[in-house]
């Protein structure tokens, strides 16, 4: 690499253009050791709650560029990429949280978050549009990040739940905790819980299980009361990922 730049920009109803920053390897950008192949850059502050969209891109002796996220192919009926593009995104956050359950945080544009919000979950219109953004979690094996995930509503006869139930589909090249795929669910999660437990201590194959605090945007959105109790219930999905955990050999059997 020659050179290397991010590019970034708060989010907002008409968002600005993206500034670009030089990345550096002097060991001055918190980039590690001089000269080690480690490159970084400083953006300034920003407001809390504030949403950062940003990209990288790189170029080497003979002026090849390369570009993280990569763009996105143009889908089959479309000759340009659409005008909102998936980037990585960060959230300016100056909470703190002292909680026992894991902390789940979901970032997204608030165009996309808005979005998903307004899709119409009547059950002739269970919609799967999913959303770019990141996931953060917060639990005892420490703080991990996964960009470019992708979240939908989920459920059928709970779909139209407040809050409502939501998927975390991971990058294939970055699972989570060696899943592809995590379910936040929001009605009745402590019902969810004790089913868990229950088979698990029963000697049955059943999902893993746990209560979680979610935050969409830094908002918690969970009902402290209810059928909630502020938490979501986390839930593995019963996917190919599933049968290879819990029958590793015989994980091509029928689920």
């Amino acid at each position: 690499t020659v050179s290397a730049q991010v590019f970034y920009r708060s989010d907002a109803v008409v968002p600005p253009p993206f500034t670009a920053a030089p990345m550096c390897d002097d060991g001055q950008h918190g980039d590690g050791g001089a000269s080690d192949g480690i490159y970084g850059a400083t953006i300034p502050p920003h407001p809390n709650d504030t949403v950062v969209e940003f990209f990288l891109e790189a170029a080497d002796r003979i002026g090849l560029t390369n570009r993280w996220p990569a763009l996105p192919l143009p889908a089959s009926d479309q000759t340009n990429l659409p005008a909102r593009i998936p980037n990585a995104l960060y959230q300016v956050d100056g909470s703190s949280y002292a909680g026992a359950q894991p902390l789940y945080k979901l970032i997204l544009l608030e165009s996309e978050r808005a979005e998903l919000a307004s899709i119409p979950c009547t059950a002739s219109q269970d919609s799967d549009a999913a959303m770019s953004g990141t996931f953060i979690s917060v639990d005892s094996r420490g703080t991990e990040c996964r960009y470019g995930c992708g979240f939908r509503n989920r459920g059928h006869l709970t779909r139209c739940a407040t809050p409502p139930n939501y998927r975390v589909d991971f990058p294939n090249d970055r699972p989570w905790h060696g899943q592809r795929t995590l379910n936040l669910n929001a009605v009745d999660p402590y019902v969810l819980v004790f089913g868990s437990i229950l088979a698990h201590q029963s000697g049955l194959a059943g999902y893993d299980c746990h209560a979680a605090a979610v935050r969409v945007n830094n908002a918690n959105l969970a009902d402290p009361a209810g059928g909630m109790y502020g938490s979501y219930a986390a839930v593995e999905a019963y996917d190919n990922t599933w049968s290879e955990a819990h029958f590793p050999i015989d994980s091509a059997g029928n689920l």
